[in-house]
């Protein structure tokens, strides 16, 4: 057996003859070497492809999960404090201010109404809950920048609304003094 193999080794600088020693003495053989190296590899390859599977499945729970409660009431916030902004409705002591109150009666609902229609519209949820959260900072940025140009439009259809809810007074006799 040495003799085929032994010149080749031989040029090489090695001595197979001491090589079969060590793997003797080892009781290694090389098949068993080939088959503990081939199982390092399958073993490698199954953690590689169960990483990549975990990624994928972090990637994909990121991607659908829906804003979190601390997150709801942020976008709740945000949505108040523009619409209030908007409509030049202020706050004394936690409330809205008296002389502010007419006009949120008016104006208020559609307003609520309409600028989470245009966010869930934005990011395809049926309501704000459902927005995903890796798109929360899209939403309060929206949020924030919300209306578009359209409002002298809702106001008009707020005040429409109004007039056909209470035929007995107009807005601008409700509002007085106070308009939006």
């Amino acid at each position: 057996m040495g003799s085929d193999i032994a010149p080749s080794y031989s040029q090489h600088g090695f001595d197979i003859n001491a090589l079969l020693e060590i793997s003797r003495n080892n009781a290694i053989s090389t098949s068993n070497l080939i088959q503990k190296v081939g199982n390092h590899d399958q073993m490698l390859a199954e953690i590689s492809t169960a990483v990549g599977k975990l990624t994928d499945r972090m990637d994909m729970r990121e991607q659908s999960e829906f804003v979190t409660p601390s997150q709801k009431k942020m976008i709740q916030k945000a949505v108040g404090k523009q619409v209030y902004k908007l409509l030049g409705i202020r706050k004394r002591n936690g409330r809205v201010d008296p002389d502010s109150k007419r006009a949120r009666n008016v104006y208020g609902g559609l307003f609520f109404s309409k600028i989470y229609t245009d966010l869930n519209g934005r990011f395809d949820a049926s309501t704000y809950e459902e927005i995903k959260a890796a798109k929360f900072d899209d939403a309060m940025a929206f949020i924030r920048s919300w209306p578009n140009d359209n409002i002298d439009d809702i106001k008009r259809e707020a005040e429409e609304n109004w007039n056909l809810a209470h035929p007995e007074t107009t807005v601008d006799e409700y509002l007085g003094t106070w308009r939006a």
